[in-house]
C-alpha cells in the first residue's frame, strides 16, 4: 500500500518536473470523485501551489454536495489554494461532450487568469483502456489506438498544457492511496448507468477481459503507450509534412491537393481526410466513417460530394474542397444609387449612375456591368439566387434559368450557393459576375447608365 502511494507521488512529481512548473501555480480539475481527489492530495503532498477548478453542472441532485466536499477539503488541507467553482448555465448537444468542452474551457480560463502554464486532470489507466476500446468500436487509425496523450496543448494555446499524471496508474493504486491517506471523495451515480457505452465497457467488457488475462488493462495500456511513441515520433510528423505541403485555406473552409492523398497508403489517406475536416471546418463531423468517405472521393467523379455535418466536401478536378455550410441566407439587401456600397459576406457591391461609357468599356470586366438608367426601377435589391430564377441573358431571344446559366459558366457546384443576383420588381438585372438581362441593356438611345461594380473579398470564389 505504501508502494502504491509512492508511485502516485512519483507520477505527479515527474509531471511537475517535465512541465518545468517551478514556483508557478498549477491548475487542477477536481470533481470530488476519488481520482481527482487523490490527484489533488498528491499535488499538495509535493508542495505545489495549486488552483482548484470545480465545475458544478447542476445535472444531479448530489452536485452541490460534491461542491461542498471539494471546498471543505481545500479549506482544511490547502487553505492557500484558490477554489474556482464554475456553474454553467446550459449544456447544448451531447451532454458528455458539452460538459467536457465547458470543463476544459474553464480550466484554460483559470490557468490564464492565474498565470499558470500547467493544468492537471486525473485520467488513469482504466480511462485509457476504455478510450482505446471505444476508438476500436468506432473505427480508428494509429492515433486512436494510441489513446490519450500524457500531455497536449489546452485549447490549442501554446502557453498552456494539459497533463495527465495518473494516465498509466492502475485504478487499484488510486483506491489504495485514498484508503491509506484517508482521502475523502464522493461516488458519481452516473458511472453505473448502462446507457453510457463507456460504463458498459467498464462493467461488462473489462471484467471478461480480466478473466481471460488478469493483466489485460496493463497490456492494453502498454500497447497504447508504444503506439503513442510511434505516433508522436513518426506518424504525426509525416502526416503534418504531407498535409501542410498540399493544404490551402479558403474563406469558405479549405482544400487539399489530390496529389497528396492519391499516392498515400489507405490509413494515411483517411488521416489526411480527417485532418482536412478538422482544419477547414472544426465543427464538421470527422468520424472514421466520414473520413473514409471523404478519402474515397479521390477516385470519384468531379462534382461528387460528402456531407460532413457543418460542411460539405466536394471533389473538384484538382482538390478535395471543404465548404463550411453558409449561414442562413441573407435577406435581400437594398441597393441605392446615392447610398453607400452594399457590404456582403463575399464582397462589396457598388452601384452609381454615370455617363454612358465608350463601347469597349462595356465589356471590360465580368465584375462590372452597365444597365440603362431608365430601366432602373427602385426598389432594387441584391440577394442570393433562388431555384426558379430566370432571365433573358444579354443577346439571347429566350429566357434561361440561373441554374443553367451557372452550369454553362462552369461554376462549380460548391460555389453556387453564394451566387448573387441584383433584382428589381420586374427583372433580374444582373447575375453578378455573369450576365445582365437583355431588357435593361445599354442601347444607342441610352442617355445615362447605372454602373454595377462587384468587388469580391480576397480569395472569395477560389
Amino acid at each position: 500500500m505504501f508502494g502504491c502511494a509512492m508511485s502516485i507521488r512519483d507520477a505527479v512529481a515527474s509531471v511537475l518536473a517535465d512541465a518545468e512548473v517551478g514556483t508557478a501555480p498549477v491548475v487542477v480539475g477536481v470533481s470530488g470523485g476519488i481520482d481527482s481527489m487523490v490527484l489533488a492530495h498528491a499535488l499538495a503532498a509535493e508542495g505545489a501551489r495549486g488552483v482548484i477548478v470545480h465545475v458544478n453542472y447542476g445535472l444531479r441532485p448530489s452536485a452541490d454536495a460534491d461542491t461542498a466536499l471539494v471546498q471543505d477539503w481545500a479549506a482544511r488541507h490547502v487553505p492557500n489554494w484558490p477554489v474556482v467553482v464554475h456553474r454553467p448555465d446550459t449544456l447544448s448537444g451531447n451532454t458528455q461532450d458539452a460538459a467536457r468542452r465547458v470543463r476544459y474551457a474553464e480550466m484554460h480560463r483559470v490557468a490564464r487568469a492565474h498565470g499558470s502554464r500547467t493544468v492537471l486532470v486525473a485520467h488513469h489507466q482504466r480511462d485509457q483502456v476504455e478510450t482505446v476500446l471505444l476508438h476500436l468500436l468506432r473505427g480508428t487509425g494509429p492515433r486512436g489506438l494510441a489513446g490519450m496523450p500524457r500531455s497536449r496543448l489546452l485549447q490549442n494555446d501554446p502557453d498552456v498544457r494539459l497533463w495527465r499524471p495518473l494516465l498509466h496508474t492502475p485504478k487499484a493504486d488510486i483506491e489504495a492511496y485514498a484508503e491509506a491517506h484517508r482521502v475523502p471523495y464522493r461516488a458519481d451515480p452516473t458511472n453505473t448507468r448502462a446507457d453510457y457505452t463507456r460504463n458498459r465497457l467498464r462493467h461488462e467488457v473489462l471484467p471478461v477481459l480480466r478473466d481471460i488475462a488478469s493483466d489485460a488493462e496493463a497490456r492494453i495500456d502498454d500497447t497504447a503507450r508504444l503506439l503513442r511513441s510511434y505516433v508522436d515520433g513518426h506518424w504525426t510528423p509525416a502526416l503534418r509534412e504531407r498535409f501542410d505541403a498540399a493544404y490551402t485555406s479558403t474563406p469558405h473552409g479549405g482544400r487539399l491537393d489530390l496529389t497528396a492523398i492519391r499516392d498515400a497508403a489507405p490509413v494515411m489517406q483517411t488521416a489526411l481526410a480527417r485532418t482536412l475536416l478538422r482544419r477547414a471546418c472544426p465543427e464538421a463531423a470527422h468520424t472514421q466513417a466520414v473520413a473514409e468517405a471523404v478519402a474515397d472521393l479521390t477516385d470519384a467523379q468531379v462534382g461528387r460530394r460528402v456531407e460532413a455535418g457543418a460542411a460539405t466536401v466536394w471533389r473538384t478536378r484538382t482538390h478535395l474542397e471543404v465548404v463550411a455550410d453558409p449561414p442562413t441566407l441573407l435577406d435581400p439587401q437594398p441597393v441605392s444609387l446615392a447610398g453607400p456600397p452594399v457590404q456582403l459576406p463575399t464582397g462589396t457591391l457598388h452601384c452609381a449612375e454615370t455617363d454612358v461609357p465608350e463601347q469597349r468599356t462595356l465589356r471590360e470586366s465580368s465584375n462590372i456591368a452597365y444597365v440603362d438608367a431608365a430601366q432602373w426601377h427602385p426598389p432594387v435589391t441584391v440577394r442570393p439566387w433562388r431555384k426558379g430564377d430566370r432571365l433573358q441573358p444579354l443577346g439571347m431571344t429566350g429566357h434561361k434559368s440561373v441554374s443553367d446559366l451557372l452550369t454553362d459558366a462552369k461554376v462549380p457546384p460548391h460555389r453556387r450557393a453564394e451566387q448573387l443576383v441584383v433584382v428589381d420588381a420586374e427583372h433580374i438585372l444582373w447575375v453578378v459576375g455573369h450576365r445582365i438581362h437583355h431588357a435593361v441593356r445599354v442601347t444607342a438611345s441610352t442617355n445615362r447608365v447605372v454602373q454595377m461594380r462587384w468587388k469580391p473579398r480576397p480569395n472569395a470564389g477560389e
